[in-house]
C-alpha cells in the first residue's frame, strides 16, 4: 500500500521555523529556509505578480529581469528567514530581509537552490535523516 505522509507529509512546525540548508560539512554555514509553499510565500508571490501583470506578460528582457526580481524579494520575505556563515566576496555578510533579496538577485543558481530546497518535503519531515538530505 501506499502511504501519501509517507512521501508527501511534513512537519508544520519545521516548514514554518525554517530548517538549516547547509553549505559545508561541519554545519557552520548555512541557510535557514522555509518551505514553499507556505501562506506567507503564497500570497506575496500571487500580489506582486498581479500587481505586476501586464509588464510581465510582454515577455520581454526587462519583463524577466522583473520576474526574477520579484522571486527574488518574494523568497527573501517569506522563505529565507536566516543565516550563518555567509560572505560575499570575502566580506561577511549579517542577515537582513534587503542583503537576501540583493544576492537572491544577483545569484541565480542560489536563487535556484533554495527554491529546490524549499520545494523538497523531505528537507521538512523529523523522521527522514534531515542533515543527511541537506548536506552537499
Amino acid at each position: 500500500m501506499f502511504d501519501i505522509d509517507k512521501v508527501f507529509g511534513f512537519d508544520d512546525k519545521m516548514a514554518q521555523e525554517g530548517v538549516k540548508m547547509f553549505l559545508d560539512a561541519k554545519g557552520e554555514q548555512y541557510f535557514l529556509v522555509r518551505r514553499i509553499p507556505n501562506p506567507d510565500y503564497e500570497r506575496m508571490l500571487s500580489r506582486e505578480f498581479r500587481r505586476n501583470k501586464r509588464l510581465l506578460e510582454m515577455e520581454t528582457p526587462e519583463s524577466e529581469l522583473l520576474s526574477q526580481k520579484l522571486m527574488a524579494e518574494v523568497l527573501a520575505k517569506t522563505v529565507l528567514i536566516g543565516w550563518e556563515g555567509i560572505a560575499v566576496k570575502g566580506k561577511k555578510l549579517p542577515f537582513s530581509v534587503e542583503g537576501a533579496a540583493k544576492i537572491l538577485t544577483e545569484y541565480p543558481n542560489l536563487r535556484s537552490a533554495v527554491l529546490e530546497f524549499g520545494q523538497d518535503t523531505k528537507n521538512f519531515r523529523p523522521t527522514d535523516d534531515v542533515e543527511e538530505v541537506k548536506k552537499p
